[in-house]
């Protein structure tokens, strides 16, 4: 399988189609394009699903409201 795209020089070429199958490209604001394993979006959610918040935790001795002075 050969892609081509028009305006860009060179091409993707993968001998076999199945082996083509098991990969996606992906990018972001951080990283450039890169070939990465094809996964369900479906196991790709349940993956990353976050874990319930367990809130921040002041060091100890640290008010956590400034106290009012009687003035």
């Amino acid at each position: 399988m050969h892609v081509y795209t028009e305006g860009l020089k060179g091409c993707l070429v993968w001998r076999s189609f199945h082996k083509a199958a098991r990969h996606t490209f992906k990018e972001n604001a951080q990283t450039p394009v890169k070939r990465v394993r094809w996964e369900a979006q479906e196991d790709a959610a349940q993956r990353y699903r976050a874990g319930q918040k367990q809130g921040v935790k002041a060091p100890a001795g640290t008010p956590i409201a400034p106290e009012h002075s009687a003035a």
